[in-house]
């Protein structure tokens, strides 16, 4: 239990600790192909995010600096000395706040694939030249719809999002057993909410303090 959720994680190894911050729409298992080489190097700890995988999905607490706090109370518990934080995709800004809440707690700090949160993010566009852009940005900001329109949906969103909203050489890297995986998790409607909230509360991390 900390900060009022109970956590769910793996962790192999030995060293200083390398925590991992998957993205969406994943769980922790998103970096289950890497774990043992990093294993041989670092004591990885890799979580569950607030409301994904098997973590508890609570109404609210999306916010990027409640979300931080989780992994501080994880931390707190698992590392005696300053870890190495990796945040993925939209989670790098939970990564973000945590550095900016506790620096003297993170030695090294790494974030993947996401625009850094500031106010510039508001320029990226949803339409491009060349197609679609962060299009999923607005859509699951919008009140209601998203949840309602990926209800009974949930593996053909996931595979259709996939095929359309990630690099090339990200699709090329996920397996279809993978994306089921991660639609388990999306058909129950509290860890659907919880995830589509990780955009509808991402105003709360553009000045964290």
């Amino acid at each position: 239990m900390t900060n009022g959720i109970h956590m769910h994680y793996v962790s192999g190894g030995n060293g200083q600790v390398l925590m991992l911050l998957h993205g969406f729409p994943e769980t922790w298992y998103a970096w289950h192909k890497v774990l043992p080489d990093l294993a041989k190097h670092y004591l990885v700890i890799v979580p569950d995010m607030r409301g994904a995988g098997q973590i508890d999905a609570l109404p609210t607490g999306y916010d990027k600096v409640t979300m931080a706090r989780d992994i501080h109370g994880l931390v707190s518990q698992l590392s005696p000395g300053p870890i190495n934080l990796v945040g993925h995709d939209i989670v790098l800004m939970v990564a973000y706040a945590y550095e900016a809440l506790y620096p003297s707690t993170v030695q090294h700090l790494a974030l993947l694939e996401a625009p850094i949160p500031d106010a510039s993010i508001y320029t990226l566009p949803a339409l491009t030249a060349k197609g679609p852009g962060v299009w999923w940005f607005g859509f699951f900001s919008t009140p209601q719809m998203p949840e309602k329109l990926i209800q009974g949906r949930e593996l053909t969103f996931l595979t259709l999002f996939f095929q359309n909203s990630v690099p090339v050489q990200v699709q090329r890297s996920i397996t279809q057993a993978e994306i089921a995986l991660y639609a388990h998790y999306w058909q129950d409607p509290t860890h659907r909410h919880a995830y589509i909230s990780y955009f509808s509360s991402f105003e709360s991390l553009l000045f964290p303090g």
